[in-house]
């Protein structure tokens, strides 16, 4: 049983590991990464993509600005 565990069981390092590596890959190829993942681990590496994106976004004074503007 403990054997189980240790293949489930992965820790937030790992995850953010991962995220930084296919965060900036395409759609597909990110979807095809994602799903050879237990799903416990694929919402911990979602999680580390939307916090790496939303870093990138924060500008010096902490604020997150807009990526686009529209013209509408």
């Amino acid at each position: 049983m403990k054997e189980e565990n240790e293949m489930t069981d992965f820790s937030t390092g790992s995850a953010r590991r991962v995220a930084r590596q296919i965060v900036d890959l395409g759609d597909d190829k990110r979807k095809a990464m994602l799903k050879t993942f237990p799903t416990d681990l694929k919402c911990k590496i979602v999680e580390e993509m939307v916090n790496i994106r939303l870093e990138r976004l924060r500008g010096p004074d902490g604020m997150i600005r807009p990526g686009k503007v529209s013209n509408r």
